[in-house]
């Protein structure tokens, strides 16, 4: 596996370090990527969700600009925009801010 700079910072003993690299290079092997980045799969009421670790450097290599087609993630951006949306989220944001304000305000 190659070493970032990031690796070089880091306070883990090298005996550690050796232990989960023979414990992770066989995946590695079988699923190797230029990169490889850690994931975590859990469910989140009905949804099946996919949390991606990547460092700040990578990070902006692996977006891309399009939103997706369809039910296809692999056409682009995981969701498709959806017009509007945005800005519904700002009021629901905004209008549940005014509301735990009033609540606060009445407590005190």
């Amino acid at each position: 596996m190659v070493n970032t700079n990031q690796d070089a910072e880091n306070n883990i003993s090298p005996e550690i370090q050796a232990k989960f690299n023979s414990f992770i290079e066989p995946f590695f092997s079988k699923y190797h990527r230029e990169r490889c980045y850690p994931g975590l799969i859990f469910m989140q009421g009905k949804r099946t969700m996919l949390q991606i670790n990547v460092p700040a450097s990578d990070f902006s290599g692996l977006l891309q600009a399009k939103p997706s087609t369809g039910n296809d993630p692999d056409s682009g951006k995981n969701r498709p925009e959806v017009k509007g949306h945005t800005e519904e989220i700002k009021e629901y944001i905004s209008k549940s801010v005014r509301k735990n304000l009033t609540m606060l305000r009445k407590i005190n």
